[in-house]
């Protein structure tokens, strides 16, 4: 009996939320209107960028890194800090931003801000769809924030997939222009995924904050 008590009382602890932030990854491929596959994990992928933002908008100090820049991109209604002109968006119709993904795979560390080999978005091969973000949810005291984007093989052969990343524009002293972009996130696609053509692959990213 006091087994049966010990059981009940551990399942009504994991079903609480435990306090922090957490993040997770889901990969979902679809092979004419079926599911082929489909994993959740974990994400241990946010990168300084997250605290540097903060930092930057405080101190008013150029960042120090370097990152791949797309073509020239001009925002139209900037969000800014405080203290000084400097902000990043994402921007829903871009396949330079938001949820990207590529074909090599980078150190882990905390300045990787950057995809190692982007695949950029193409009509004949891996094409992009609108990245989609709806308005974060908050029940009881978890707040959640999703974002998923969609990406067909419309080639002619397979591509293996090893990373991911949720990538920003920035803008660094002119709040109208872009100056760079870099990775809020960056996670490994591990095992890598093998899109064959005409399959679609959909990449969600959700994190969670308890309080």
């Amino acid at each position: 009996m006091s087994i049966k008590l010990v059981r009940i009382a551990k399942r009504r602890r994991n079903k609480e939320p435990e306090l922090g932030i957490y993040g997770y990854i889901t990969f979902k491929v679809i092979d004419h209107g079926k599911v082929v596959m489909r994993s959740r994990r974990q994400m241990h992928s946010l990168t300084a960028l997250w605290i540097l933002e903060m930092w930057l908008g405080y101190n008013g100090t150029a960042p120090s890194f370097v990152a791949y820049s797309p073509n020239s991109f001009v925002i139209i209604s900037p969000a800014t800090f405080s203290w000084f002109s400097q902000g990043f968006w994402i921007v829903a119709s871009s396949p330079y931003v938001g949820i990207v993904v590529g074909t090599g795979q980078n150190p882990k560390a905390p300045n990787t801000f950057t995809l190692a080999s982007p695949v950029t978005s193409s009509s004949t091969g891996l094409t992009y769809g609108a990245l989609s973000m709806p308005s974060p949810t908050v029940s009881g005291n978890t707040s959640t924030l999703s974002m998923s984007r969609t990406f067909v093989n419309n080639g002619s052969s397979p591509i293996t997939l090893t990373e991911a990343a949720i990538v920003a524009y920035v803008s660094n002293g002119d709040s109208w222009t872009v100056n760079y972009d870099m990775a809020l996130a960056y996670d490994y696609i591990s095992p890598s995924i093998t899109l064959q053509p005409e399959q679609t692959l959909t990449v969600t990213y959700q994190i969670q904050v308890t309080t």
